[in-house]
């Protein structure tokens, strides 16, 4: 009984090990993650801006304005190190439908 209680606990500490990946020393996978992460403030951006030109009610404008400049100020702010590559000429995808 002994045994498998310390099997069990044993596996219990370090399955979040084996299973974990670690970006933060794989320079390649953490800036992918980072572009994907970047890149869901500029389909946010796109959406509100598609919207936009359907034309907003009255009472959505104000709040479709300041969640714009809130997600661009996201974005300045944390996708410094991809915000060059993501708004190169193609490389911003367009929003999905």
């Amino acid at each position: 009984m002994k045994r498998s209680v310390c099997i069990a606990t044993l596996c219990a500490v370090l399955a979040p090990v084996v299973l974990a990946e670690n970006y933060a020393y794989d320079p390649v996978k953490n800036r992918e993650l980072q572009k994907r992460h970047c890149q869901k403030f500029l389909d946010q951006i796109s959406l509100i801006n598609k919207r936009e030109k359907i034309g907003f009610k009255a009472w959505e404008k104000e709040k479709m304005d300041d969640k714009r400049a809130s997600l661009k100020q996201q974005f300045d702010s944390e996708c410094a190190l991809v915000r060059d590559e993501l708004l190169a000429s193609g490389a911003a995808k367009p929003a999905r439908k």
